[in-house]
């Protein structure tokens, strides 16, 4: 049983969104056009990668659990995965730095989540792939990068 991480990534992201809150006023940030047009560009785009790499999992019949990679049975190259290889992550991403804009700050929790997630996380979940999937894992790796 290989053990990920010590918190499951959706963990990680509520922690650092209710951390973001810290400092801050209550009434959050003052919204004009701009930002309201920034939020929907930020919650389409999140929804767009989480929902598409949610899609292929399961299309490919294999596990989303980011804590038993080893367990994956397909892996999955193809929709959203074509840009990225982790866009569940970074669908996060973009969702935690809509809460910064909603708050007017906390801009800092977003990048606490890339920093977990780039540094404990997804090392950790690139090993399993590697042992599972080898060569495939691999030449991907080469081919999409990280995050975008």
């Amino acid at each position: 049983m290989m053990k990920m991480s010590l918190l499951p990534p959706p963990l990680v992201a509520l922690l650092c969104a209710w951390l973001m809150q810290w400092g801050l006023p209550l009434e959050g940030g003052e919204w004009g056009r701009g930002s309201w047009l920034l939020a929907a560009l930020l919650w389409g785009l999140a929804a767009l990668l989480g929902v598409g790499a949610l899609l292929g999992f399961r299309h490919a019949g294999t596990t989303v659990n980011p804590r038993r990679p080893d367990r994956s049975s397909a892996l999955v190259i193809s929709g959203v995965y074509r840009y990225s290889r982790n866009p569940m992550y970074l669908g996060v991403l973009l969702l935690l730095l809509l809460w910064a804009l909603w708050l007017g700050g906390g801009w800092w929790g977003a990048m606490l989540f890339w920093l977990w997630m780039d540094r404990l996380q997804i090392p950790r979940e690139e090993q399993a792939l590697g042992r599972r999937f080898g060569a495939d894992y691999e030449r991907y790796c080469q081919q999409v990068r990280r995050w975008c």
